[in-house]
């Protein structure tokens, strides 16, 4: 439960660290002058160097010390966070919110491959409940806070106080005890697999059918998260003429209280639904995501700031529970030495295809139609429904998808002790 733990405080931090930016942006743009596009631009910096930084982690996650990985990842995001504090114009502040990007690939994959092998299938997505939510718990405070603290200190004593944690963080994540690979599963062995997984690994995931709709499901989930998060607040500021602080509290307070009951329900109900059906954590995903379009569709047709709120928050908690159970999707159908991988591969295609393209594509459309409003209501609930309706051919494959891991796994461990030959 202490690697949880401290995955979570890491995970807090991740979130708070990249809200800030969201939270700050009408500063940013009253400071260096900047269009839409250019705040869209800061945000897609970070996501396409995480997008291809998450590679080599992913790589190194399942050849090497996990605990390395991601204590050197959260050291080096937190310095560059601290560093987006002295920037003096638009371009330093792309190169620092990239160095972000690079660090934060780190945690993810890692974290992931050591919550399957210290927690079995069937608690795994409430253990990464746990993880998540306090991701989506430091999304909503770097919103809260680091309104608060722009409003009154300054955007740059914003980053900076949002940077020191990480240094503690990261020095404790070295310290962690490493599990065996595969210690989780009902077959467990303690494999120190070392550089058997190289690039080729990623081909063999693709080839598994159930991963494949799951990749396009969480690429078009973090599309709209990403976009419907990064443009709340100043969607808030210009649709309802209120400032910084008050739009940083409505954006923050139903993010934070719906994404924790969302990602903590999702991760208990995936792991009930799927212990009656290898599906089941599909079918919770998608059952959640239809109701998520629905509620965010309420968010950018309310006319009033109370019933935005009430819509944002079950738009939150809903578009929070796809998150653990998906993550717990993937590791049942993917290898436990493979698993950091698998992770990766849908990173990689999230944030290329959807926490990269979000921001910009949300604020060229605002651009292009005189309306940020009109932009997010076109694009943020038909694609939260598409994710949903992505999802279904991966209901026919689930269970073939596991019980061949479960028989590939088996036959690597009797190779693995197998006597030597006479």
């Amino acid at each position: 439960m202490y690697t949880v733990g401290l995955l979570s405080a890491i995970a807090l931090f991740n979130g708070i660290d990249l809200s800030i930016l969201p939270a700050v942006s009408s500063l940013l743009q009253r400071e260096f002058s900047l269009a839409d596009y250019q705040v869209g631009a800061l945000g897609a910096a970070y996501v396409l160097v995480y997008a291809f930084a998450v590679i080599p982690f992913g790589v190194w996650s399942d050849g090497g010390a996990r605990r390395l990985v991601v204590g050197f990842g959260v050291m080096i995001w937190s310095l560059a966070t601290a560093i987006s504090a002295a920037t003096q114009n638009f371009a330093q502040l792309v190169v620092a919110r990239g160095a972000v990007g690079f660090g934060e690939a780190s945690y993810l994959p890692a974290g992931n491959s050591l919550v399957g092998d210290l927690y079995p299938r069937e608690q795994r997505a409430r253990a990464l409940s746990f993880i998540n939510a306090a991701f989506r718990a430091g999304i909503a405070f770097g919103v809260l806070g680091g309104a608060a603290l722009a409003a009154a200190l300054g955007w740059r004593a914003a980053f900076l106080i949002a940077a020191l944690p990480g240094f503690v963080l990261g020095f404790l994540a070295l310290r962690l005890r490493e599990p065996g690979r595969g210690a989780g599963e009902a077959m467990p062995a303690t494999l120190r697999i070392t550089g058997e997984y190289d690039w080729g690994a990623y081909r063999q995931l693709l080839r598994i059918p159930t991963v494949r709709p799951v990749i396009l499901a969480v690429s078009l989930c973090l599309f709209v998260s990403q976009g419907a998060g990064f443009w709340m607040p100043l969607y808030l500021q210009r649709h309802f003429g209120i400032g910084v602080a008050q739009a940083g509290a409505i954006a923050g307070l139903p993010l934070l209280v719906g994404g924790l009951i969302g990602t903590f329900g999702g991760g208990w109900i995936g792991d009930w639904r799927a212990r009656k059906t290898p599906r089941g954590y599909l079918e919770v995903a998608i059952a959640s995501l239809v109701l998520a379009a629905v509620a965010l569709f309420a968010v950018y047709s309310a006319p009033t700031l109370p019933l935005l709120a009430a819509a944002w928050f079950f738009g939150s908690m809903f578009l929070s529970v796809w998150i653990p159970v998906l993550q717990a999707q993937v590791q049942l159908v993917v290898i436990p030495v493979m698993r950091a991988s698998g992770i990766t591969l849908t990173l990689l295609a999230g944030n290329l295809f959807g926490n990269a393209l979000a921001p910009p594509v949300i604020g060229g459309v605002s651009g292009a139609l005189h309306s940020l409003s009109l932009a997010l209501l076109l694009l943020v609930p038909a694609l939260t429904l598409v994710a949903a309706l992505s999802l279904i051919p991966a209901l026919s494959t689930a269970a073939k998808d596991s019980a061949a891991m479960d028989a590939s796994w088996r036959a690597r461990l009797q190779t693995a002790f197998a006597p030597p030959p006479a």
